[in-house]
């Protein structure tokens, strides 16, 4: 090969975007890769390029002397991702800066003298819910330090509470003496809780919980319907999948353990139920797509023929909420969202009391 001639190629010169999971500003062993995040690539002349990372993490731009391509002139350029809306930059690192030379007998003649570092978002936590409404109905939140907060509420009873991570007491009360309470516990994501209903005790702690993560059914990138059995209750149209297998971002950034998620098929109601009461104590939700950002979610609880719970919240590509239902024996559990759009769920806690 004479290694002084062009070559004529082409390649990828990339930006990664993770999860910092842990929130160390460091992409380590735990994170995950963020697919759909926006990054734009500046140049020489006004040159402007914007692409998404991809299920891998990774925002490609191609370069080539000779070929169609992003980068093909020499010069300074700059690399920029940006801070999705609820998220935090972790890393420090948004806007980076390289030079791009010609170098003839490398793979796409083009070589950049500074790769672009991993870029690292986390969540912003928040406690979102809403209180069933009464006369001078009064919203406390109890941090995990004991630090009180007095919670402004919407007209219909709607709030949401800057959070750090750790566990939460809401506490709710009116003037006439009626009481509720909520312990909530702040991981990794945003949590939204059920409907609180002033008198209503806090649901019992389920002693056998068994979270559900769906990574032991398949093993292949492929798809399998639910069976009925696992968990010991019984599904309607729900999808197991390996998060990659449909390339959109929301099964990526959804996932929260392992790599496999449930969907519900085609996009239509799916249903989880038992005859034996059971309770629905919480799991993680989001979108599959990212056209469909802020898609609504609609969850039911029934009891026999009776409808106990009903709440709704909206899903992310991005990443999961957690929803905080502590649902008390229900029999029926239907989720649906608004525009047929796939929610896409993992680790979802159910269990039976003794």
């Amino acid at each position: 090969m004479n290694w002084d001639s062009l070559t004529g190629g082409a390649s990828n010169i990339s930006m990664f975007a993770f999860r910092d999971t842990n929130r160390n500003g460091v992409y380590d062993l735990g994170d995950r890769p963020m697919a759909g995040v926006a990054v734009e690539l500046l140049g020489p002349d006004n040159m402007r390029v914007v692409t998404r990372s991809n299920v891998d993490g990774f925002g490609n731009f191609k370069m080539s002397v000779l070929r169609e391509a992003d980068v093909v002139a020499p010069g300074e350029y700059t690399y920029r991702a940006i801070t999705p809306p609820g998220w935090q930059l972790t890393t420090g690192n948004d806007v980076q800066h390289t030079s791009f030379k010609v170098k003839p007998g490398s793979l796409a003649d083009m070589v950049s003298s500074t790769p672009a570092a991993p870029v690292g978002f986390a969540q912003s936590l928040t406690i979102g819910g809403r209180v069933k409404l009464s006369p001078s109905t009064k919203v406390v939140a109890i941090s995990p330090s004991g630090k009180k907060t007095d919670v402004p509420l919407g007209e219909d009873g709607h709030f949401l509470i800057t959070a750090k991570k750790g566990i939460w007491s809401i506490e709710v009360s009116d003037s006439a003496g009626a009481q509720a309470k909520r312990a909530v516990n702040v991981a990794g994501a945003p949590v939204v809780l059920s409907e609180i209903v002033l008198g209503q005790p806090e649901s019992e702690k389920v002693s056998n919980a068994r979270t559900l993560g769906f990574d032991n059914l398949i093993t292949t990138r492929s798809i399998l319907e639910l069976p009925g059995g696992y968990g010991d209750v019984s599904w309607r149209n729900w999808v197991v999948t390996h998060n990659q297998y449909y390339g959109g971002q929301g099964y990526v950034n959804n996932t929260v353990s392992g790599e496999f998620v449930v969907y519900n098929s085609s996009g239509h109601p799916a249903e989880l139920f038992d005859e034996k009461p059971f309770d629905f104590v919480g799991g993680y939700f989001g979108v599959a797509w990212i056209a469909a950002e802020g898609e609504t979610l609609l969850v039911e609880g029934w009891r026999g023929d009776k409808i106990v719970y009903s709440d709704e919240f909206e899903l992310s590509a991005l990443g999961p909420v957690y929803f905080d239902a502590k649902y008390s024996d229900v029999t029926l559990l239907k989720f649906s969202t608004l525009h047929y759009w796939q929610f896409v769920s993992d680790d979802i806690t159910i269990g039976f009391k003794p």
